[in-house]
């Protein structure tokens, strides 16, 4: 049976979370949505090329 207080005793929490979190926020990450403005174009571009 899962003992929850022997589990909470193994337990050890990361340590600098707040500068990893700080980190992650500056960083100029890209989404899905930001690839496919900069994709769309291009493709629009390259199908008039053929027209």
């Amino acid at each position: 049976m899962f003992d929850f207080k022997k589990e909470l005793e193994k337990f050890s929490p990361l340590l600098n979370v707040d500068h990893i979190e700080d980190r992650i926020d500056q960083d100029d990450m890209k989404d899905l949505i930001d690839i496919l403005k900069e994709v769309r174009p291009k493709k629009a571009e390259h199908l008039n090329r053929e027209g």
